[in-house]
């Protein structure tokens, strides 16, 4: 397997590839058989690990005369990590798993007795039988075109120059062999990542600026920065807003927020995630506050929070959001109000 050391897929080039089929522009697919391989390697790898761990401590305890074992989780917690990542990586459409076909058993057999690829005169390779036809009969029943197998295994699966083997070439001749995952992704960069390529290329030819920001926000988000606004002052002491002399002690009492007027927009910042850029920047706004009091000593009829003056202030709102080819701005966060 091309992730025989690297089951969590941490290496530069897998985690890369991974990346590109969550986002919809390759799709990987795994036989149940590889998965299986993969599962008792790593477990195989855990023993031999947990064997070390054993002797350092073995070893210490010979050497001194105060040591606490080295602690070390079970196996079976390790085993259940790697059970849970490959069952959340299979939830996104483009990582698939594919089972193993009984059906086939028969087609094994026959290749077996005719030594035809992946079997060989010198062994009898029963598990690459199962993967290559796996992935052949999935990928022709889908007509899939442009299919690359990855496997380090160059002797049963591909002739002298690299390429796919003439017989299995026979069974189906949509694939491409690929010894490493830093292979395949090299070889493909351009296809890969050019959705990429052409986000960047078309956002560089955007004016996004101050002004272009502040026109956006305002005809799609006054609602929610009205609201994030309104929510920082829930809780504002009336008071604070005003002059004791000049309207006396103020106990109590609430703040609302009754206008606000959008001034300005800066602080800019455009970051390129994959085929989608995340745009942060800040508004500056003009706060009208209506201030009600609380009338503890009021007469039948009176208001128990009368209004006893505005104030205004200057607010500034900093956020983020999500912008694409669409042009509007999508899952808008306030991540702050001053």
């Amino acid at each position: 397997s091309v992730v025989y050391t690297d089951p969590f897929w941490k290496r530069n080039f897998p985690g890369q590839l991974l990346e590109a089929a969550k986002d919809g522009r390759v799709r990987v697919y795994i036989a149940d058989v590889v998965l299986r391989e993969l599962r008792r390697n790593f477990e195989k790898q855990l023993d031999k690990e947990f064997s070390a761990i054993s002797s350092a401590n073995s070893n210490i305890k010979k050497l001194s005369r105060r040591h606490q074992d080295i602690p070390a989780l079970t196996k079976d917690k390790y085993l259940e990590d790697f059970d849970k990542y490959y069952e959340e990586l299979f939830k996104n459409k483009n990582i698939i798993k594919l089972p193993t076909d009984e059906s086939m058993f028969n087609d094994l057999l026959d290749r077996a007795i005719e030594r035809k690829k992946p079997f060989t005169d010198n062994r009898s390779e029963f598990k690459d039988a199962v993967i290559w036809i796996t992935y052949f009969k999935y990928a022709k029943e889908k007509g899939l075109q442009n299919c690359h197998l990855l496997s380090n295994n160059k002797k049963d699966f591909t002739d002298t120059d690299g390429k796919l083997h003439p017989e299995l070439k026979s069974d189906y001749d949509k694939f491409e062999v690929h010894i490493t995952i830093d292979d395949f992704y090299k070889a493909n960069k351009e296809t890969i990542d050019k959705p990429l390529i052409e986000f960047q290329q078309w956002i560089d030819k955007q004016t996004i600026n101050d002004k272009y920001v502040f026109d956006l926000l305002f005809d799609n988000e006054t609602d929610k920065v009205y609201e994030e606004v309104r929510r920082k002052f829930d809780n504002a002491d009336p008071s604070s807003f005003v002059n004791d002399r000049e309207v006396g002690n103020v106990f109590g009492g609430y703040v609302n927020v009754d206008e606000v007027e959008w001034y300005d927009c800066d602080d800019i910042e455009i970051d390129v995630i994959k085929d989608y850029a995340i745009i942060s920047g800040k508004l500056t706004l003009n706060v009208t506050l209506e201030l009600y009091g609380y009338n503890s000593v009021r007469d039948p009829g009176d208001d128990k929070f009368p209004h006893y003056g505005s104030a205004d202030r200057e607010v500034t709102v900093y956020f983020n959001f999500i912008f694409d080819k669409d042009e509007t701005p999508k899952s808008f966060e306030v991540t702050d109000v001053e």
